[in-house]
């Protein structure tokens, strides 16, 4: 969990994750977390069977969908069964960004207007219920 890194309410599943990593026999993996995860916890659990890890910060806006949500992208490359050649010292936000970056095509709106209304009807009520609120729209609408 976020609050208490690898080891708050989220320590089984990575273990679980871990455990998977360090038995599978991988090429590479690549993993997702919040932007603020401390991957140095990964580095040192994956450190004796050889495998290198290789941050990145980015938001899916760089990917071509209109989300600004940062996150945290590892790359982990299991050197020793590494079995296809690439420079590993070359991989970074940059040259990730120049394979798999796109231009946005759209907006948070395109989807907001996709969804039918009795969904973001029902996620309004469910959000303002959590905060104690009026389940009003910005018309005043119930």
């Amino acid at each position: 969990g976020s609050q208490a890194g690898s080891f708050g309410k989220g320590a089984v599943a990575w273990c679980t994750l871990m455990w998977d990593l360090l038995n599978d026999d991988l090429d590479w993996a690549l993993l997702e977390c919040t932007r603020h995860y401390r991957h140095p916890h990964l580095e040192v659990v994956l450190a004796h069977i050889g495998a290198s890890v290789f941050p990145v910060v980015f938001s899916p806006s760089h990917l071509g969908l209109p989300c600004t949500w940062y996150r945290k992208y590892m790359l982990v490359l299991f050197s020793p069964r590494f079995r296809w050649k690439s420079n590993a010292a070359a991989i970074s936000k940059t040259s990730l960004m120049s394979s798999f970056g796109r231009k946005p095509v759209g907006s948070g709106s395109d989807f907001l207007e996709k969804t039918p209304k009795s969904e973001v009807r029902a996620e309004i009520e469910m959000m303002a219920e959590k905060m104690h609120m009026s389940p009003r729209d910005g018309s005043g609408h119930r």
